[in-house]
């Protein structure tokens, strides 16, 4: 049996190859084939890649300037909370010195420091800190610089109203009136 080619199908191949010639594709089924033009769908694909990642993009910085504008919407609501507990603590505080100065007394325990003679170093003993000269400055810290040696039999008690104990020169007292560990 011989097959005979019908004018029909020799017309769609026609067609079909001038539409390739001419647009660099044929379009079979919704998929266009790209045929001798990869340029052509490389463009295409890129563009598309394009505004997706545009759009991706776009997404994330609305989704980070929501973040931030909730962030500061709550560091705004801690700092009134903070501010608010602060103004209360400092009303009670102001409270409580009214009522010790109207009963007659503070309720400021007077601060103790054991003072090293030998090496001008005070030690708060409530607040465990260390006072102690730094050229021509007094310095606070919890621990010594290593340059200090103290011997812990070798100190003097003081009694005193001011949390700064090198601000009150009181030689004097620390010889007279200091208990000599």
């Amino acid at each position: 049996m011989k097959k005979t080619v019908s004018t029909v199908t020799i017309f769609v191949f026609m067609v079909l190859f001038l539409c390739q010639c001419h647009y660099g594709y044929v379009s079979i089924g919704s998929e266009p084939y790209y045929n001798g033009h990869p340029h052509e769908r490389d463009k295409e694909e890129r563009k598309h890649y394009e505004e997706q990642e545009h759009e991706a993009r776009k997404h994330y910085e609305e989704q980070e300037k929501e973040a931030r504008k909730h962030r500061e919407e709550q560091d705004r609501e801690a700092r009134k909370r903070y501010e608010e507990q602060e103004r209360e603590a400092r009303k009670r505080y102001e409270e409580q010195r009214r009522e010790a100065k109207k009963e007659g007394y503070d309720k400021h325990q007077p601060y103790e420091y054991r003072y090293y003679p030998s090496q001008r170093v005070y030690y708060d003993v409530n607040r465990n800190v260390y006072f102690y000269l730094q050229g021509e400055k007094w310095r606070v810290s919890g621990n010594l610089p290593g340059r200090f040696r103290l011997s812990y039999q070798d100190y003097v008690t003081i009694h005193m109203d001011n949390d700064r104990p090198y601000m009150v020169d009181h030689t004097e007292n620390k010889r007279k009136n200091g208990k000599h560990k």
